[in-house]
């Protein structure tokens, strides 16, 4: 089974507890119906157009967290957590090349800006930032956004 969000609305200005979001459900490509949280610390609501594939979601969610007390709100979780990060790649692309090497942690990146200073009036094209860490870190490069 293959879970996917679409429409993903955040709103982190109304998130007290948990994140407020409003977000359109897809279950093997086909709309099954639409969950929020008001973000006030409470479970996520779920509203299925098609029931029957709602029920498959819960069942799917439990395989994939058997332990948890919401088992469908920690598997939208992940999915949200998943968008928030690539929404973030995304931005952070636009003005800088992000990389890591051997020795870094998961989650921290190196960064070399793409934006013009007072000391490099003209800025760096991406093909010639990417270019200079492949030089200098070689082999040691994990990954290169």
């Amino acid at each position: 089974m293959i879970v996917t969000l679409k429409a993903i609305k955040i709103a982190r200005h109304l998130s007290e507890e948990t994140t407020a979001f409003t977000a359109n459900v897809y279950i093997d490509g086909k709309k099954a119906g639409q969950v929020r949280n008001g973000g006030t610390g409470g479970p996520n609501e779920y509203y299925w157009e098609d029931r029957p594939a709602g029920l498959k979601f819960e069942a799917h969610a439990k395989t994939q967290f058997p332990d948890a007390y919401e088992p469908d709100d920690s598997l939208i979780g992940r999915l949200l957590d998943k968008h928030d990060e690539e929404q973030w790649f995304k931005r952070q692309r636009k003005r800088a090349v992000l990389w890591r090497i051997e020795g870094d942690a998961p989650d921290d990146f190196r960064t070399i800006s793409l934006a013009a200073t007072k000391k490099r009036p003209s800025p760096p094209a991406r093909d010639e930032v990417v270019k200079y860490i492949n030089e200098k870190y070689g082999e040691k490069i994990i990954e290169i956004h």
